[in-house]
């Protein structure tokens, strides 16, 4: 239990991108948006720091934000996201199909669901998952106790947690859990195209898939036969009776409840009160944070991001919208702010 724990916080590190720690005090304050001045450009820059869940209305809807970015000549993000959108689209028509294929291996005997095997406890984790949109997320026609969604759980850890994180985003944004928004970053894009301003990225759509093991998994590909059914059941197996699988699903919703959902409801009311370096203070107390943000090398991409936010700067205005951790220094090293402090440019917070 403690292990699936680690991963599923490890992995939701990966949705919430880079964490902070000061190493020295910093010049600027505490904010979201920066502007960028002094060394060799002739207009400011902007940095805005996004939250990979929290949906664009909340910058789209601010006439401050609007402003600055009808002031620019370019809105960059961290890569190419309509790329990426294009991309996660097909690989989530391809998971929903391989699902439905293998749907049949996770339907489990009504004597081992957990509604009959320890109804105190369904009751519970059923609240939960309702709570939080997973009711539906092997099967939108038939309940979730059908299915072995513990192994779901851990075959997916990533997807599962998604739907925790962007029903709190938009429990905190006002929005129905289930209403389908676009976050900040994938609307950048869309903001360039209707403001008639260019667009660009920071790392290339190929790099930034390296680094996510979820996106280098091709389902057309998993053939669904006699050895993957074993091994889906050797896995079962060791997961132990209908009452064990019961009473690991029971303490890993509690464990989450109690642990995991008022630790990003704080991470999501210091983001939305522009708190940016609380918030990133706050994103490293997620469990597992530190070996998730190595694992996206997230220092080496603060540093190879500081020639090109220079080199496009000296260009023109320009709007840099990225991951709101990548500005800070943290365990990593120095965040993108420090950095171009370093290099000589002058820093001066914004509050939207």
């Amino acid at each position: 239990m403690k292990r699936l724990l680690l991963l599923l916080f490890s992995l939701i590190g990966l949705t919430a991108f880079a964490q902070i720690q000061t190493l020295t005090p910093p010049t600027y304050e505490s904010a979201l948006m920066y502007r960028v001045s002094g060394k060799n450009l002739k207009k400011p820059s902007y940095l805005f720091g996004s939250y990979h869940v929290i949906p664009h209305e909340f910058v789209t809807r601010n006439e401050r934000f609007l402003n600055i970015a009808q002031s620019v000549d370019k809105i960059v993000t961290e890569t190419d996201l309509t790329q990426m959108k294009v991309f996660k689209d097909s690989l989530e028509r391809e998971a929903k199909a391989f699902v439905l294929k293998t749907k049949h291996l996770l339907e489990i005997p009504a004597d081992s669901q957990i509604v009959n095997v320890a109804p105190e406890k369904f009751q519970y984790i059923n609240d939960f998952f309702q709570r939080y949109n997973i009711e539906t997320r092997i099967d939108p026609e038939r309940p979730w106790w059908h299915y072995n969604i513990l192994l779901d759980i851990i075959g997916n850890p990533t997807g599962f947690s998604l739907h925790i994180l962007r029903a709190l985003a938009h429990e905190k944004t006002g929005f129905p859990k289930d209403a389908p928004t676009t976050a900040i970053d994938y609307h950048m894009f869309a903001l360039a195209d209707s403001l008639g301003k260019e667009k660009g990225e920071l790392e290339s759509f190929e790099y930034q898939r390296s680094l996510a093991p979820m996106f280098n998994i091709d389902y057309s590909k998993i053939v669904v036969d006699s050895a993957l059914t074993a091994r889906l059941q050797g896995t079962l197996r060791q997961l132990g009776t209908a009452e064990n699988q019961a009473d690991m699903l029971y303490q890993f919703a509690q464990t989450l409840d109690e642990q995991f959902v008022p630790l990003f409801q704080k991470i999501f009311e210091l983001y939305l009160s522009q708190d940016g370096i609380a918030t990133a203070k706050k994103i490293d107390e997620i469990p597992g944070a530190k070996e998730a943000f190595e694992g996206i090398q997230t220092q080496q991409r603060n540093l190879n991001w500081i020639p090109v936010i220079e080199k496009m700067g000296a260009e023109k205005p320009t709007l840099f919208v990225f991951g709101c951790a990548h500005l800070f220094d943290g365990k990593g090293g120095r965040g993108v702010l420090h950095l171009l402090e370093d290099a000589g440019y002058t820093i001066e917070a914004i509050r939207l």
